[in-house]
């Protein structure tokens, strides 16, 4: 480590080291209370979101970032951008701790609220009926639908889905973000789609990857995306993307009454807090439509269990 480092505890000077990932003691490289981060998307982000809080605040020495400091960097900031940067800050201070620049962490206890809402818009039964009727089989924006329709991958996975994938008709692969293995069956109809879409690679090579830009090669993670997004404004869906046909098939597997497990497992997930979303809604839906059937038949009013009148009259005076 450098001397200079340990002598003046500036966020400014570890900067540098971290952006290029050269040292070993990097807090994105190597966090010292959570887990390694695999995903590069997330590493771009952190890493950015460091160099941003550096730039403002990094001739500073970390001693002088206590709570009150760490709210007011985060108070201008959205809810989404305030939880990374909350969780850069905490990689980082819990690092500055274990190399005693600093005693304690000022990000301890220190929360980023994110606004109650359903997330990303869930493609519905129709939507997916409309993009097919736009996108007919033999065309790239259907061949990439329905891989993402029927493996519930990201992009980051789906743009590296090949043949070398498909192992005794089951579909294998290592997430990139998890590093998590997805083991699924393979379905007809996805290997349809891909094969009438036609795609080869540079060359007449064989392709590693099912889904090929126009050059030949295959799609960047952010690349298929935007790709997505355009497709589904072509077919008049707007608001919809990759996310949205992700959520839609893992929504239609609790709607048929999938566990939180099958779904997790399905949909490549380490946690069930986010499956349980899926599940929790799908419940609540079946639980109203078993309650609206009550009103196929009224016999089971009989008597009111409101009071009368009469008795509020009886009870005033007693």
């Amino acid at each position: 480590m450098p001397l200079r480092l340990l002598a003046s505890g500036c966020l400014w000077l570890l900067v540098p080291r971290v952006a290029a990932q050269a040292q070993p003691f990097s807090p994105i490289s190597r966090p010292t209370a959570s887990k390694k981060i695999k995903s590069p998307e997330t590493k771009r982000v952190h890493r950015g979101t460091l160099e941003r809080f550096a730039t403002k605040h990094g001739k500073l020495p970390f001693k002088l970032l206590d709570k009150e400091g760490v709210r007011r960097v985060l108070a201008p900031l959205g809810p989404g951008a305030a939880r990374t940067m909350r969780n850069v800050l905490r990689r980082m201070m819990k690092w500055a701790v274990v190399e005693k620049l600093i005693v304690a962490d000022p990000t301890e206890g220190i929360k980023a609220t994110m606004p109650k809402t359903d997330g990303f818009h869930t493609m519905t039964d129709a939507e997916r009926e409309q993009y097919r009727a736009y996108h007919p089989i033999g065309t790239k924006a259907r061949a990439a639908f329905e891989i993402l329709f029927y493996t519930a991958l990201r992009c980051s996975d789906a743009r590296r889905l090949g043949p070398q994938h498909i192992v005794g008709g089951e579909l294998k692969l290592a997430q990139q973000k998890t590093g998590e293995f997805v083991e699924q069956p393979v379905h007809a109809p996805m290997l349809e789609a891909i094969a009438a879409a036609n795609m080869t690679a540079v060359g007449n090579v064989a392709p590693l990857a099912f889904l090929l830009t126009n050059q030949g090669q295959p799609y960047t993670a952010k690349g298929l995306s935007n790709a997505i997004r355009d497709w589904c404004r072509q077919a008049g869906l707007p608001h919809c993307s990759a996310h949205t046909i992700r959520k839609g098939t893992l929504t239609m597997l609790a709607d048929k009454s999938r566990t939180v497990h099958e779904i997790a497992a399905y949909g490549g997930h380490q946690s069930l807090r986010m499956v349980e979303t899926y599940t929790k809604k799908a419940n609540q839906q079946k639980l109203a439509r078993a309650a609206a059937t009550a009103f196929e038949s009224e016999e089971g009013t009989k008597v009111s269990t409101m009071p009368d009148a009469g008795d509020k009259k009886e009870k005033n005076a007693c």
